[in-house]
Parts: structure tokens; sequence; C-alpha cells
């Protein structure tokens, strides 16, 4: 059985290959669990991933020889990562700048607090968050945030 950091390796180029990137994946602890790919553009924009590009990808998965195992271990769903995705790596912070975010930050010696504004700025391991509101702007390291969705706002 493959590690999910192998898995992920293998599902990052075969999904290159089909001009898309990998945004995240979603592996069940036990087998006959769901196994989520999420997809986004080449260039890790998440819009525009639409149903058939899903499939598409979804087929390309099922037929691969690399794969042939996934079938008896697990049932694959392939989709966007949707409007309110989840936000765990540093790229993928990186790519929301200018959207509203809300987030779980557990600084140390701190209780755990959560924060709703926009990413105005991502390096270095850590962003500028301009706190909903307000104008302040608090910067927060990327490895304080223990939870985190982009939150998009309906109006």
């Amino acid at each position: 059985m493959l590690t999910t950091s192998e898995i992920r390796k293998k599902l990052s180029s075969l999904i290159a290959d089909a001009g898309m990137s990998l945004y995240d994946l979603d592996m069940p602890s036990q087998s006959n669990g769901v196994l989520r790919v999420y997809l986004a553009q080449a260039d890790g924009s998440c819009s525009g991933v639409d149903i058939d590009t899903c499939e598409m990808i979804s087929k390309k998965i099922s037929s691969s020889p690399e794969f042939s195992w996934l079938a008896d271990s697990y049932l694959l769903e392939v989709s966007s990562p949707g409007i309110n995705r989840k936000l765990s790596r540093a790229d993928q912070f990186e790519h929301a700048v200018g959207e509203r975010v809300k987030l779980l930050v557990s600084e140390f010696g701190k209780n755990d607090e959560t924060l709703i504004g926009v990413i105005s700025r991502c390096e270095q391991g850590e962003l500028d968050l301009t706190i909903d509101g307000s104008t302040d702007v608090r910067t927060i390291k990327l490895e304080d945030i223990r939870k985190a969705n982009v939150d998009f706002l309906f109006k």
C-alpha cells in the first residue's frame, strides 16, 4: 500500500498531465472510505474547475494502471475544492491573497482565537490579515493556524 505522500505525488503527476493541479487530497482513515481529490487550475487558481473536468480526471485516475488498487479499497470522488475551500498549505494561503478567510489561530501561551478578515499578504511563513469591520492588520504565522477556510460572503 502506498503512503499518502506517494499517492499525492502520483496523483499530482497524472493530474498535471491533464492540464490541472492537485489542490488537496482527503485520505480516509480506513479502506472502503471515500478518497477525495480536489482539483485546481494548473496555476493553482480554484475558479473554473467544472464538472466535465472533474469527470475527465476521475476517469483518468480510475483507468490508470498505477491506481488499479483504488477500486478495491476506496470510493473515488473528484471535485473542485468549493467556494469555502480549506486552506492548509502555504501555497493555498498565497493563492487566497485578497480573499476573505476564517482562521482558528492558536498562538503559544494564548487561548485559541477565531479571526475573520481578508488576507493582504502571505510570504515567508506568515500572512497579514485585515480584520473584518476594522482597519486592524494582524500578522499571523502559518504554523499558528489550526484551521482555515475561505469565508465567501454572498451579497
